[in-house]
């Protein structure tokens, strides 16, 4: 203030400590706290005797599980993914599951802490030693993602481009799947148990993936080698192998591709994405264009396919159609699928007749609906 006088604020007769307002409300917290937890007791004690107690237990097998060996091919997978050189140390963080009827391993790794519901195995199908190496085995599969994400911009950038530079046309659906591949390949490794692919991961493609992928990568590993050094040419080639007949299907080559549509044509989208599961997708033209060789899925109405009439030379004759689907080479080795239709019920119709196909077409019109 102009006379440089300080005016200390007094305080509202509420603030006192010897305030009854204060005291009233000290006492009515206390109240409701002591119910709370009487609440919460009653409901936490029967689950912990049933349920937690029996799952904490199971922390000492966990830790009987983490042998030397396990310690060691987390670190030497560190170095084949390139992961930061600051994680060094490791922490997992088990947690009882609440759900006693949960199958489901689940677990999220962020940086180099690892997070994991640990749900008791069935004693009926499995000894109940089994515990910590099923835990042990898929952190590990979840720690590998986090070294993998960890890894340079540069060295994910460089394997890419061993991706684009591959004769095969398949190869960035392949891209898709490399992290889960390399994640499910440690696990494997980690694991004392035969391969299966009924068991683990359920997915149509990563389990056998991530099995075509163990012996590559165990060789890297031997030689000091890393996912960089010549992994690429040899996963492509053993994963066409071991997929089979499974490669060239339509619901492969869609795992990664833009799925662009406008708002109406969402109910059609969401049935696109249920029968062909993609794996990676981008939802706008522009995203779409900042990618190199990324195959494009376009669901139109016949006024929004106007636009993409240089790549689709009969469109004038497909809209006396109802619906149509038509694939034609979109750059060097990226494709376009149009499913285009006079309203979104159409273009849903196309959909449901797409997703019985199971082979990739051939270039051109695929088939009309009217």
């Amino acid at each position: 203030m102009a006379s440089g006088v300080r005016h200390r604020p007094r305080p509202l007769p509420c603030c006192r400590t010897t305030c009854p307002t204060i005291r009233a409300c000290a006492s009515a917290n206390r109240s409701s706290l002591t119910s709370t937890l009487s609440h919460f007791q009653q409901r936490l004690h029967p689950w912990w005797e049933r349920v937690g107690r029996p799952r904490v237990r199971s922390v000492r097998d966990v830790e009987r599980a983490l042998t030397p060996a396990r310690k060691d091919l987390a670190r030497r997978t560190a170095a084949f993914v390139h992961a930061a050189p600051d994680l060094t140390d490791v922490f997992m963080h088990v947690v009882p599951s609440p759900d006693v009827s949960n199958d489901e391993a689940t677990g999220t790794a962020v940086r180099n802490h690892f997070f994991m519901e640990l749900v008791p195995p069935d004693t009926a199908k499995e000894p109940a030693a089994d515990a910590g190496t099923l835990v042990v085995s898929i952190g590990l599969h979840e720690l590998t993602h986090a070294f993998y994400d960890s890894a340079p911009v540069q060295v994910h950038r460089q394997i890419m481009q061993q991706f684009v530079d591959s004769s095969d046309a398949l190869a960035p659906s392949f891209y898709t799947f490399l992290n889960a591949a390399v994640a499910t390949a440690v696990q494997e490794m980690a694991d004392d148990e035969p391969w299966s692919e009924a068991g683990g991961y359920r997915d149509a493609y990563i389990p056998r993936l991530g099995h075509a992928a163990v012996p590559l990568i165990a060789d890297a590993m031997a030689n000091g080698k890393t996912m960089s050094d010549g992994f690429v040419a040899a996963d492509l080639r053993n994963g066409r192998e071991v997929l089979n007949v499974d490669v060239d299907t339509l619901k492969f080559a869609l795992s990664s591709a833009a799925v662009i549509a406008s708002d109406p044509m969402q109910s059609a989208v969401q049935q696109f994405r249920q029968a062909f599961s993609p794996r990676f997708t981008v939802s706008t033209q522009a995203e779409w264009e900042t990618f190199g060789e990324l195959n494009a899925v376009l669901l139109l109405d016949y006024g929004e396919a106007e636009q993409f009439a240089s790549h689709v030379p009969l469109l004038e004759t497909l809209r006396s159609h109802r619906g149509f689907a038509f694939l034609t080479d979109y750059k060097t080795k990226s494709r376009l699928l149009m499913l285009a239709g006079r309203d979104p019920t159409a273009v849903a119709d196309v959909v449901a007749r797409l997703a019985t196909i199971k082979t990739v077409p051939p270039n051109g019109v695929i088939f009309t609906i009217d």
